[in-house]
């Protein structure tokens, strides 16, 4: 009996050229993979591809299970297979890498709502039925905090979106417009699928 992938995908784009890894208008996506029981694979070999844009990148994960396809050009039908002896090959398809930024906040909102950071990371655009979707997050909000954290950009975001957060309820801080609310999600891996 073949053991199952469960990875965990983040696709991040950012819109400034601040970060080291990606260039302006670039973006990545980074992923965690476990077995069924959580535990971390390393050593799987993951491809993330982009027929329609002519990328490839082939990846293998670290000791901890993770994995980042840096210099990703932002578009949809972005696919990631993982495989390794012994376990179910896993495939996502159809991720999208869209444009999204790190954000300023203006100085005023900061002190109003005594927020430990002064910037956050902007939502370009939120996947239907996704864990941010169904905690109640729109396009434009700027995410602030995550699980009590500051989160000043998406390398805050990543970090914090470890494999041990799947499933688990967290707090995302988001400012809207000038309000700042806090939801409850749920981030959650993506299944491989069944054959």
């Amino acid at each position: 009996m073949r053991k199952s992938l469960f990875v965990l995908v983040l696709a991040i784009a950012l819109a400034s050229c601040a970060l080291a890894q990606s260039g302006a208008g670039l973006g990545s996506i980074s992923g965690l993979v476990q077995d069924a029981s959580g535990a971390a694979v390393p050593g799987a070999t993951v491809v993330v591809t982009n027929e329609s844009k002519g990328v490839r990148r082939d990846l293998e994960t670290t000791g901890q299970g993770q994995f980042t396809a840096p210099a990703l050009i932002p578009d949809s039908g972005y696919k990631v297979t993982v495989s390794k002896p012994g376990f179910s090959n896993y495939e996502a398809t159809n991720i999208t890498v869209a444009v999204g930024q790190n954000v300023d906040l203006h100085r005023r909102i900061v002190r109003f709502h005594d927020l430990k950071t002064q910037s956050g990371v902007m939502a370009a655009s939120i996947e239907i039925d996704s864990p941010a979707d169904r905690a109640g997050l729109k396009r434009g909000d700027v995410i602030v905090g995550f699980g009590g954290q500051p989160v000043a950009g998406s390398d805050d975001l990543q970090r914090l979106l470890t494999g041990d957060q799947v499933g688990k309820k967290s707090d995302v801080a988001i400012i809207r417009g000038t309000e700042r609310i806090v939801y409850e999600i749920v981030p959650a891996s993506r299944p491989a699928p069944r054959s």
